[in-house]
């Protein structure tokens, strides 16, 4: 119990650190509040000059704020902290353009928290009976939750379009709370690694079922790897960030024909593009939410080390 208390304040002081920083408007007039991060977004407020705003990231130009109880959006050039910005924080305030995740946004007006209902509700369920069933499913229960799967990725990929950056919401202190922000990171966590699990253990109620066993690897490594490959090119060799994706990609296409290789002459083209299907928008959806969750979980991770650490330090002490 012990533990589990030192581990919660551990976070809590990570997420403390890792808490939105105060700027000042220093615009001559108002300062445009847009819904999006784009100077073509709708603008749905102003902030007066000289005013204070808690920004909690800033990006391609573009100061991530809550307004309203909504994330919204301010041109990071007209706002200054007392602080020196980090080297990392001026470059990011000169590029006018760039990747992001926002990129599947489909409207910060639409609010999309409703859909993590059925969302929580599916994996659940889908726990519950893969608790029941040790084994391998089949027949009717094969069926239904290889659909439920599929249906709960789509949820989960529309979400994350409605919602952008804002999808981990329920993991802002300032909106809910600093006690409903921690309980929500642990059940979110919990929630994301079933999702992690129902997704290996659909693929091998698949594989089981039409008897078309193939190696996942490449898939996986490259679900895995060209993320954090586009990462480091990003940040020390750019120009090669286009070639890691188009690897990415490739890699992507020999694991569908793999698939399909091993299942059209055992169970037909349906099954394989079912198969296709649960293997790419498992992985789309799963990778989308981690990509999202990722700043928190680096946090946790590293909170959970050092707490290791401490109790290695501590019980070494006590055995001298």
């Amino acid at each position: 119990m012990r533990k589990f208390i030192l581990l919660l304040l551990g976070l809590t002081l990570c997420l403390i650190i890792a808490a939105q920083t105060s700027y000042t408007i220093t615009s001559s007039s108002p300062l445009n509040v847009r819904n999006d991060a784009s100077p073509t977004a709708e603008i749905i407020g102003t902030l007066p000059s000289g005013s204070q705003v808690d920004v909690y990231d800033i990006e391609n130009g573009w100061a991530r704020i809550l307004y309203k109880d909504f994330y919204a959006y301010i041109s990071a050039n007209h706002i200054a902290t007392t602080e020196p910005l980090t080297p990392l924080e001026l470059e990011e305030i000169k590029v006018s353009e760039g990747w992001s995740l926002d990129f599947l946004t489909l409207g910060n007006n639409i609010d999309g928290r409703w859909l993590l209902i059925p969302i929580i509700a599916l994996i659940i369920f889908m726990n519950f009976v893969r608790r029941s069933n040790n084994n391998f499913l089949h027949g009717a229960w094969y069926h239904t939750m290889w659909i439920m799967f599929l249906g709960v990725c789509i949820l989960e990929i529309v979400y994350l379009s409605i919602m952008g950056w804002r999808a981990i919401w329920f993991c802002s202190p300032d909106t809910v709370g600093w006690l409903v922000t921690i309980i929500s990171f642990c059940a979110f966590a919990w929630l994301l690694f079933m999702q992690i699990k129902n997704y290996f253990r659909t693929l091998d109620d698949i594989e089981y079922n039409t008897s078309g066993y193939y190696d996942r690897r490449i898939g996986f490594y490259s679900w895995l790897g060209t993320p954090i490959a586009l990462i480091v090119m990003g940040m020390i060799y750019e120009p090669a960030v286009d070639y890691v994706l188009y690897a990415g990609i490739l890699c992507q296409i020999i694991q569908i024909v793999l698939i399909f290789r091993a299942v059209v002459p055992r169970s037909g083209w349906w099954n394989a593009i079912m198969a296709t299907a649960v293997y790419m928008l498992g992985g789309l959806a799963t990778l989308l939410f981690v990509a999202h969750f990722l700043r928190l979980l680096i946090i946790a991770i590293v909170a959970f080390v050092l707490l290791m650490i401490f109790f290695a330090g501590s019980g070494n002490k006590k055995n001298r």
